[in-house]
C-alpha cells in the first residue's frame, strides 16, 4: 500500500521523463532570455548641478530620445510626472525588443522540438 497519489505511482518510460526534463530546462531559460534586460549607456546618473539646470537637461535628453536619462534627470528636478513620462517612453523600444526575442526564442524552441520528435521517430 502507497501513499502516493496516482499521478506518482505511474511509471513513465525514460525517454518520457528526459523529454519532460528538456522541456523544462527550455521553457526556464526562454523564461530567463525574456525578462532579462539590456543595460545602456542612458542608466546613468543625471550630471545637473542644480534642480533648474537638471530640468533643462531632462528636456534637451528628452528631446534627443534619451528617455531613460531624461527621467532621471527630471527625478533629480523633483519634477515626478515628467519623470514618469519620460521613463514610459524609454519602455516602448525596450519591449518591442523584448517582445522580438521572445518570438524569435519561440520559433527556435519549436524548430528544436521538431528535431527531437524526428529523432525519436527515427528510432522506431
Amino acid at each position: 500500500m502507497s501513499f502516493l497519489p496516482g499521478f506518482f505511482q505511474r511509471r513513465i518510460s525514460f525517454r518520457a521523463a528526459f523529454l519532460q526534463i528538456v522541456a523544462l530546462c527550455l521553457l526556464l531559460a526562454a523564461a530567463s532570455l525574456a525578462v532579462a534586460g539590456e543595460v545602456s549607456e542612458e542608466h546613468s546618473a543625471c550630471q545637473a548641478s542644480s534642480v533648474e539646470q537638471a530640468r533643462t537637461v531632462g528636456d534637451q535628453l528628452f528631446e534627443q530620445g534619451a528617455y531613460q536619462r531624461a527621467g532621471t534627470c527630471y527625478q533629480a528636478a523633483r519634477e515626478y510626472a515628467l519623470a514618469d513620462r519620460a521613463f514610459l517612453k524609454a519602455l516602448e523600444p525596450a519591449s518591442a525588443a523584448t517582445a522580438r526575442r521572445v518570438s524569435e526564442q519561440s520559433e527556435q524552441t519549436k524548430a528544436m522540438w521538431r528535431g527531437v520528435a524526428r529523432a525519436f521517430r527515427a528510432d522506431h
